[in-house]
């Protein structure tokens, strides 16, 4: 009865956000299809995804074939780095063994990795399959404008980038498809994100990829609720009519005096591309992270200043620890602990 207890919360859960995004939206009105149509859709993938008999082999396959690719990336990296990328327990054929996990050297590579090879997949058309499936999928089960339905599929396996794939009809899409694009954008992870989650998670969650692209997958139809009941659709789509045939590669990009790069001219150029790319998000995370943790450590410092709250000096990491999405996220972990009837979860019942 407990499973079904915190079941019938994560429901209500469900609902109570909805309701939240409609009251606080700009309530027109609201178009049922596409209301009924992605709560629906939202419930029968987690369905299919999590008790479907072969959903569990599904995703175990998927999880073994982006582990298979982040293993193949690391050839690169140990010829450039050596022992640095190097995972941990992992071990050099000569004996050498690893110092632990450095995210520079094991994790930010895998961004390059990732952004040459979805470069080189749209180049050679294999993307635009996957993501024209998906397409459809949303066109047709939640009534969603062709170019809403192209940039909810692309954000499946990229980022921000799926903006450029609908770039053509960004100039005349209305604010309700606007907001639906950057709420998809924000509701999933990136294949590039993807690979810096699995490089630093595989070895605490074996199946930790499996997990993440459902999850993207999934995100998709509740992103299009939440936006769609936020601010409905009160003018008619340009794109209304049918998903556009050919969705664009998404590498060709303006530059700020509106000079248009065209596209790569063959596969290795497509490669480079998406490594360079790659390249600067990497650089770009390093530089973040350095920026933000090393402002982290001031506050801490004029914090400590302060006086001391049961003898121990206030920090950002206290005062984080005792908010309440701590407190649920703790509670959480413990329930985790307990039970867990996720196929894909390494985590099994100890009770």
């Amino acid at each position: 009865m407990g499973e079904w207890r915190y079941r019938l919360i994560a429901g209500i859960g469900f609902v109570t956000i909805a309701w939240l995004a409609w009251v606080t939206g700009k309530r027109n009105r609201l178009d049922w299809r596409t209301i009924g149509g992605s709560a629906a859709l939202a419930w029968g993938l987690g369905i299919v995804s999590f008790w479907f008999p072969g959903s569990r082999w599904l995703w175990s396959m998927i999880n073994d074939m982006v582990v298979a690719v982040l293993t193949a990336s690391q050839k690169g990296t140990l010829f450039l780095l050596g022992p640095l990328a190097l995972g941990p327990g992992q071990t050099l054929p000569d004996g050498t063994v690893s110092i632990g996990f450095i995210l520079a050297a094991q994790a930010l590579p895998a961004v390059v990795f990732f952004a040459a090879l979805m470069s080189g997949l749209y180049y050679v058309g294999a993307m635009q399959a996957i993501v024209g499936l998906f397409a459809q999928l949303f066109y047709r089960t939640m009534g969603l404008s062709g170019a809403e339905s192209l940039s909810g599929a692309a954000n499946i396996f990229v980022g921000i980038e799926a903006g450029l794939i609908i770039r053509p009809y960004l100039a005349a899409m209305t604010q309700s498809e606007l907001l639906l694009v950057l709420t998809c954008m924000m509701a999933t992870v990136a294949s590039t994100v993807m690979g810096i989650y699995v490089s630093a998670l595989q070895q605490t969650v074996p199946q930790i990829a499996g997990h993440l692209i459902s999850a993207s997958i999934i995100s998709i139809p509740c992103a299009v609720l939440i936006s769609k009941l936020s601010l409905p659709e009160d003018r008619q789509p340009v794109t209304l009519g049918g998903v556009p045939s050919k969705p664009t590669s998404g590498t060709s990009s303006t530059v700020s005096d509106g000079e248009t790069i065209p596209p790569p001219s063959n596969l290795i150029v497509a490669l480079i591309d998406g490594a360079g790319q790659g390249m600067k998000m990497a650089v770009g995370i390093a530089a973040l992270l350095i920026v933000f943790l090393g402002l982290e450590a001031l506050i801490d410092l004029a914090l400590a200043q302060l006086p001391t709250i049961g003898g121990t000096p206030l920090s950002i990491t206290r005062i984080r620890r005792s908010s309440p999405q701590a407190q649920c996220h703790r509670r959480k972990n413990r329930l985790l602990r307990r039970v867990d009837r996720s196929p894909l979860s390494c985590v099994r019942r100890t009770d």
